[in-house]
């Protein structure tokens, strides 16, 4: 008997957040635990509860009241975990529910694929974040005339979200905004709008998100959160290519 234990988000119990004391073969990857009573993740308890052989991987566990981790079983395999510094740290907004990680995490592109045989850890970037909630890399545009299309690459969810108006996103042509009119998704990952102003041949292009203003988010949700909080991070003037 085994347990896996993923893509949780763990906070504020009265005891310990993730609890094995049993099993062979356990997997606890991916998790954001935070402000539990006793042990952010506590693998074992002694001779009598001693599971062997679990996978710990991908883990963000802090602020919590007991120690962050605590590993007593038998040949536990862990990595990749981040168990130092504090919620402020890592995730946008922990104690009102956002998870998503700040633009500044180090727990981005920390974590691995390689969980364990046959369970590989999905990525956005050049390797899979730590925690429940994966980050969304910056998108790509284009401008052809007035028609902008912006590409958000999402391996990790089916779809952005909303499928009509967007906000966040601001362009410029050659340094001046350029209003952007209603946007809306085509597809599953790629939003359509109208500039006010054509860009030609020699016009340069910028384009920026706002997390504060925007609401461009992932569909997945995990256990009855919606990962809401799994926005596109804020970057400022990053190029988009007139064609």
């Amino acid at each position: 008997m085994f347990f896996k234990v993923y893509n949780n988000i763990v906070e504020s119990t009265s005891g310990d957040g993730i609890q094995i004391r049993h099993g062979t073969g356990n997997k606890v990857f991916n998790n954001s635990v935070r402000a539990n009573t006793r042990v952010g993740i506590s693998i074992g308890l002694g001779a009598r509860d001693a599971p062997s052989n679990t996978t710990v991987k991908n883990n963000i566990s802090v602020d919590n009241s007991g120690s962050n981790y605590s590993d007593n079983g038998k040949a536990t395999v862990a990595s990749n975990n981040t168990t130092t510094g504090t919620a402020t740290d890592y995730w946008v907004d922990a104690a009102n529910g956002n998870y998503g990680l700040k633009s500044t995490s180090t727990a981005i592109n920390a974590g691995t694929a390689s969980i364990a045989t046959g369970i590989t850890a999905c990525a956005n970037g050049s390797a899979p974040d730590r925690g429940a909630v994966e980050s969304l890399a910056r998108p790509a545009a284009t401008v052809n005339g007035t028609a902008l299309v912006i590409t958000q690459e999402n391996n990790c969810t089916t779809q952005m979200l909303p499928s009509s108006s967007v906000t966040g996103f601001t362009v410029k042509k050659n340094g001046s905004d350029d209003p952007v009119g209603s946007m809306s998704r085509t597809g599953s990952n790629t939003f359509t709008a109208t500039l006010t102003n054509a860009f030609r041949g020699g016009d340069r292009c910028l384009f920026s998100y706002s997390q504060s203003t925007g609401n461009a988010v992932s569909d997945n949700n995990i256990g009855n959160l919606s990962t809401s909080n799994q926005e596109i991070f804020t970057f400022t003037d990053q190029s988009c290519w007139p064609k």
